[in-house]
């Protein structure tokens, strides 16, 4: 692919739409499948939320969302608890290949994550979002591993946007765990699900500190509040 055929294709990957029409589509869209989610959520996930309050009070201003990827349907958790609100979600650019599934996942606020190159660009799509008062959500791990609980180091690329646009982060941890009856284990893949929606975290950087190395501060920071909100989760359930 020529230079300038890759930056064709990095300028489609990480656009959004934001015209009236492509709006409207959106929240008629949204109209069917989020009853069906929520629905899916209590019969299959028996689902708790905790913490809705610090969504409340970013309701009328956007923030970056980050959560832990450790289910398939980890997206349909995150739809559910942000209800009645929406939000931009930054994806691999494969889940968009498919004509059908790409169209679905942008009609849902999907944006594929661009190269190194696009990040500026994605920069300024997240900002227009942030701007209309919606949320941008990423999966700081990068890497969906299906039922883990043992989350990966973050990559910094949400915290780095968080400080570069000034606005704050809330990290959304799912814990999970196998149902049982009778005391005895189900099956692993039949789980509850706690999503627990933390405090606001204001990012700022210390006199002299690169936005670089506060990323990475906050990126570890971040990771280690997840780790300890599941830990204390599983205790819970």
């Amino acid at each position: 692919m020529s230079t300038e055929a890759q930056l064709q294709t990095e300028k489609f990957a990480s656009v959004a739409n934001f015209s009236p029409f492509y709006r409207f589509c959106q929240a008629v869209f949204f109209l069917i499948y989020a009853p069906l989610v929520v629905i899916h959520n209590y019969i299959f996930f028996g689902i708790r939320i905790e913490g809705r309050e610090h969504l409340k009070r970013r309701s009328k201003q956007g923030c970056i969302l980050i959560s832990n990827h450790s289910l398939y349907l980890d997206p349909a958790v995150i739809i559910h608890t942000l209800i009645p609100n929406r939000a931009y979600y930054f994806a691999l650019k494969s889940h968009f290949s498919n004509p059908v599934g790409g169209g679905i996942l942008r009609l849902m606020g999907g944006i594929p994550i661009p190269g190194m190159t696009g990040m500026r660009r994605a920069e300024r799509t997240a900002s227009e979002a942030l701007n209309r008062g919606h949320h941008v959500h990423f999966f700081p791990e990068g890497e969906m591993k299906h039922l883990n609980q043992a989350v990966a180091p973050f990559q910094n690329g949400a915290f780095f946007m968080a400080l570069r646009l000034n606005v704050p982060i809330i990290p959304v941890t799912l814990v999970h765990r196998p149902r049982t009856l009778f005391g005895k284990q189900i099956s692993k893949h039949f789980i509850k699900v706690r999503c627990v929606v933390g405090e606001p975290l204001e990012l700022l950087r210390d006199e002299g500190e690169k936005v670089r190395d506060a990323a990475d501060r906050y990126a570890r920071q971040a990771h280690q509040t997840m780790a300890d909100t599941i830990i204390s989760g599983h205790q819970k359930m």
